[in-house]
């Protein structure tokens, strides 16, 4: 999937999760430092009020298939893996290229 697509999913979801207490706005979209693969996507919480809440919400999309995780779950996924180590650091340093 290439960044459009992401960013369809990502505009999805936020419709998606609208309420009566609270609604999202989108922030920001960029691929994964620390999930090969994936996007990390980033929205702002505004209440009722139409005051920004707790934030900002992120989430990851799947670049393969489009799906959509908390972070929250992810992370729980992966302690599952004995084979990955949980780290606040990226996979790989970037390149100076990059």
């Amino acid at each position: 999937m290439n960044k459009k697509d992401i960013e369809e999913i990502a505009y999805q979801y936020e419709k998606s999760v609208k309420t009566e207490k609270y609604s999202l706005q989108l922030l920001n979209i960029v691929k994964s430092k620390f999930l090969d693969g994936y996007w990390d996507v980033s929205y702002k919480v505004i209440g009722e009020s139409g005051n920004e809440m707790d934030g900002p919400l992120l989430v990851v999309i799947n670049g393969d298939n489009g799906k959509i995780s908390t972070m929250e779950e992810i992370i729980m996924q992966q302690c599952e893996n004995p084979n990955v180590k949980i780290s606040n650091l990226p996979l790989k340093p970037k390149s100076p290229l990059e």
